[in-house]
């Protein structure tokens, strides 16, 4: 997929603590990015990293199942139950 935008742009409002706002914005100046495409590239990674994960546990369980209880096609949404990943 490439980094510039697709069929439409949409603008959102998001509040961040400053540090993180700061921080973001200097890694985005560091790498010649505008602030859009940082967030851009930064969410398009969170998504991929997520989705990434999940395969690979729905995966883990189908080569080595646990338990006859486990429904392994929900595993992806149950892990939506665990919240943020650390960083």
């Amino acid at each position: 997929m490439s980094a510039g935008y697709t069929l439409w742009i949409v603008k959102i409002a998001v509040s961040i603590p400053e540090d993180v706002f700061i921080a973001a914005d200097a890694e985005a100046a560091r790498r010649g990015l505008s602030r859009s495409a940082f967030y851009t590239e930064a969410l398009r990674r969170s998504v991929a990293s997520r989705s990434a994960l999940d395969e690979a546990i729905v995966a883990g369980y189908r080569e080595h199942p646990q338990d006859a209880d486990i429904d392994v096609d929900a595993l992806p949404s149950l892990a939506e139950d665990l919240g943020a990943y650390p960083s």
